[in-house]
């Protein structure tokens, strides 16, 4: 016997850009004209497109300009803002009008998820040196913490978590 595939609600094509360079380069592949508006709207430190592909349905292109000013809790704050601008795209998508608060939360934290994973990945990756990574990784470690309210604790080793991390990072 062979289990089938649990989803239920298969959501839009879903890509994070955290370039103008890599923006370009998904409109390209999804063959779409010469963009009408910014990869980031100037006053806005991410942007969430929207295309209907002829065979693909609804694409949703998150762009994000990275910011060394902004903590980990605030670059997670603007992934989940997103996240909801995309599952209210695919909600008119499918002709949702009425969904349930729950089925809402619950395509939202996986749309963050996915953004979140997706950034941590990009960021680790672009990092110039491992130090930089290193770096990138412990200050988002820190703003939990913060955002927590809480100290870090004194067992906190940040080799440790670092190491911990990336390898998460890898396997994913």
């Amino acid at each position: 016997m062979k289990w089938l595939d649990r989803a239920l609600i298969v959501g839009p094509y879903l890509t994070l850009c955290t370039s103008e360079e890599d923006y370009k380069k998904v409109l390209a592949h999804l063959e779409v004209p010469t963009p009408h508006n910014k990869w980031v709207s100037d006053d806005a430190n991410a942007t969430m497109h929207e295309f209907t592909h002829p065979t693909k349905g609804i694409c949703c292109i998150v762009c994000v300009r990275p910011n060394d000013a902004k903590t980990g809790i605030q670059m997670a704050s603007l992934m989940i803002h997103e996240a909801v601008h995309v599952v209210q795209a695919y909600m008119d998508y499918i002709g949702e009008r009425n969904p349930s608060t729950e089925f809402q939360a619950y395509s939202i934290q996986n749309v963050a998820q996915e953004l979140m994973q997706s950034y941590a990945e990009q960021m680790v990756k672009d990092a110039s040196t491992q130090e930089q990574a290193d770096k990138l990784i412990l200050k988002t470690l820190r703003g939990i913490y913060d955002a927590a309210g809480v100290e870090v604790p004194k067992s906190f080793d940040p080799d440790r978590e670092i190491k911990r991390l990336v390898k998460g990072l890898r396997h994913a």
